[in-house]
């Protein structure tokens, strides 16, 4: 049975009422407040004090203050007059009271509704924005990466033309060279001729061969000295050519060699630890059998899992198997595809990208999981509403992989989405930023 207090204190101003109420040696922290606009409510047990206002006051401006066994009510008034009453004059009517209590839990619950809604509607927002910040920062680092690239492609582009260069001038100097030497070689032998003419024309004196003479070295000064005659012929043979057995189906690249090497040397260190069992001592390793700390068994069993739509157990066995060896990218491919179904689409992101951050370097041997990562990373875009940035993964996919009709459809269809959200917000402001 409650004890109503009775010896309360109350004053009031034009602007303001406050009301004393003795707590009776109970600490603030165990005293429950109800307060509207009509109604007061003060409750710690076994005591209890109720005040039916005698006009209505402002439930938001309102405070409640607990200092030295007192909680201080100070309400402010909705009209600024002078109460000649703290309450109202049926307040023994309980009929009355009852109405107005009634009323005024009714408007608590529909405060506390509305305090909650915003509440989420506030942590919504915060989840889009760090999305937004999140995909910012992804291209960012995608822009730079690519502006890494193309300095790489220029500065590779300038030394092969300056190469071509320097080998163009060379064989322009050999040509030259070559070409003076027949021309000295060619100047020696009509010099020569014409020693032997003049000394035939001396012996005989005859104008008439000495014509002849003259007619023959024109005639010879005419002919040009082939380059078969001066350097010969080459004799012919025969050039062996071996070649490399290779990893890879493509043909192998300068340009692609370190990254081939690199992507050999992880997947060849991912097989070593594969191989390698849990430590000893390990309390926990040691009540798992030889198949549970392999992470390869775990993820064909995460298969299964996935197969027989049980996504949950799906999503233990990749998650034990990540914990075994964090570096198989398959394991957060799939386990992405998991979240997926669950609609965990944050989750299903993360684990996309984690793919796609081990699937480096991008060679052929990965070309095929790199699409599959990008495709479960744009519809966890699109589940969380990103369609614009879905349409880029979407992109990328289509690239690696042009021959795959079910992604150009995808494409098209989130590239159709992605246009109606933009339409919807247009001239909305939500995408401005301030200078």
């Amino acid at each position: 049975m409650p004890i109503f207090i009775k010896d309360f204190k109350w004053c009031d101003s034009l602007q303001n009422v406050v009301v004393s109420i003795p707590l009776k040696g109970i600490p603030a922290s165990k005293v429950d407040i109800v307060l509207t606009s009509e109604y007061l409510k003060v409750s710690f047990s076994p005591y209890i004090f109720e005040c039916f206002f005698y006009q209505p006051i402002s439930e938001d401006q309102s405070t409640c203050v607990a200092d030295s066994g007192i909680m201080q009510v100070t309400a402010t008034k909705m009209e600024q007059i002078a109460w000649p009453q703290l309450m109202i004059d049926n307040a023994e009517d309980k009929s009355v009271t009852r109405e107005i209590r009634d009323r005024s839990m009714v408007r608590l619950a529909e405060r506390l509704q509305a305090a909650e809604s915003a509440a989420k509607a506030g942590h919504r927002a915060n989840e889009q924005l760090s999305l937004k910040e999140q995909m910012k920062l992804e291209d960012a680092d995608r822009a730079r990466i690519e502006a890494a690239k193309q300095a790489e492609r220029d500065s590779a582009m300038r030394e092969l033309e300056e190469f071509r260069l320097r080998q163009e001038r060379l064989r322009q100097d050999a040509k030259r060279v070559f070409r003076e030497e027949i021309a000295a070689e060619e100047s020696a032998a009509i010099e020569q001729e014409e020693k032997g003419v003049k000394s035939f024309a001396a012996d005989e004196s005859s104008e008439e061969e000495t014509r002849q003479v003259e007619q023959l070295t024109q005639s010879n000064r005419k002919q040009p000295i082939s380059v078969e005659s001066v350097l010969g012929v080459r004799e012919p043979g025969r050039i062996g050519v071996s070649f490399t057995a290779r990893v890879f189906p493509t043909p192998e690249r300068e340009s692609q060699k370190a990254l081939e090497e690199e992507w050999l040397r992880k997947q060849a260190e991912r097989r070593r630890q594969a191989d390698a069992t849990a430590e000893p001592g390990d309390a926990a390793a040691d009540d798992l059998s030889d198949r549970e700390r392999d992470p390869v068994w775990l993820r064909d069993k995460g298969n299964r899992l996935f197969a027989s739509g049980n996504f949950l157990a799906a999503i233990n066995a990749y998650s034990h198997a990540i914990s075994l060896k964090s570096e198989m990218h398959s394991l957060y491919s799939n386990r992405a595809a998991c979240h997926l179904r669950l609609g965990n689409y944050f989750k299903a992101m993360e684990d996309a990208s984690k793919a796609l951050e081990l699937l480096q370097p991008p060679v052929e041997q990965n070309r095929l999981a790199r699409v599959r990562a990008h495709c479960r990373r744009a519809a966890a875009l699109c589940g969380l509403g990103a369609n614009a940035k879905a349409v880029i993964e979407l992109r990328e996919a289509a690239r690696l992989q042009p021959e795959n009709a079910e992604i150009a459809e995808d494409l098209r269809r989130t590239e159709a989405a992605a246009a109606k959200d933009e339409e919807e917000h247009d001239g909305d402001g939500l995408d401005d930023v301030d200078d």
